[in-house]
C-alpha cells in the first residue's frame, strides 16, 4: 500500500504546475514630497517585453514614468492608483534588450526631483516556454489514468 501511495503522491506532484509569482525587485529609494518612498520593478529578472513600475510613497495626479534607451528611444506612461492610497503602477512596453534609464516623477509637476535609475534588459524568452507546461501536461495524467485503472476491481459475478 505504501508503494502505491508513493506513486500516486509523485505523480500529483508532477501535475501540479508552480505559481509563476514575482514581487519584483526595489530599484531605488528615497525621499520624495517630504516622505520616503520606493520603486518597485517587476518581474525581477527583467527581459525585453512588459515590465511594471510601482511607485510606493506620497504621489499627485500625472505622476509619470519615463523609459529611455541607449539609442534614445523613449516610451512613457501615467501611473495609475491601485488598492492602497500610497501606491501607483504602470506597465511599460520596453522593445529592445540593453540598459534603460527609467525616471519616475511621482506628481508630475515636477518640484519634485524625479527618481531617475538604470535596468538592464535581457533577450526574450523564445514562445515556446510560454506553453511548456500545457504541452507536458498529458503525461502525468495518463500515469494516474493508468493507476486507476490497473487499482478497478471487477466485481463478482454471482
Amino acid at each position: 500500500m505504501k508503494r502505491t501511495h508513493a506513486i500516486a503522491c509523485t505523480a500529483m506532484l508532477l501535475a501540479a504546475t508552480p505559481a509563476l509569482a514575482d514581487g519584483g525587485v526595489v530599484a531605488w529609494t528615497g525621499e520624495r514630497l517630504d516622505a520616503r518612498a520606493a520603486v518597485i520593478v517587476s518581474p525581477a529578472s527583467m527581459r525585453v517585453g512588459a515590465v511594471e513600475f510601482a511607485w510606493i510613497g506620497p504621489w499627485r495626479a500625472g505622476a509619470i514614468v519615463v523609459a529611455t534607451d541607449q539609442h534614445g528611444h523613449t516610451v512613457s506612461a501615467l501611473l495609475t492608483q491601485v488598492a492602497f492610497d500610497t501606491e501607483v503602477r504602470a506597465t511599460l512596453e520596453l522593445p529592445t534588450e540593453g540598459v534603460w534609464n527609467i525616471a519616475l516623477d511621482p506628481d508630475g509637476a515636477e518640484p519634485a526631483v524625479s527618481a531617475v535609475f538604470p535596468i538592464t534588459l535581457g533577450a526574450a524568452l523564445p514562445a515556446w516556454t510560454a506553453v511548456w507546461p500545457q504541452l507536458f501536461a498529458w503525461l502525468p495524467l495518463c500515469a494516474i489514468g493508468l493507476f486507476a485503472a490497473r487499482r478497478v476491481r471487477r466485481a463478482p459475478v454471482v
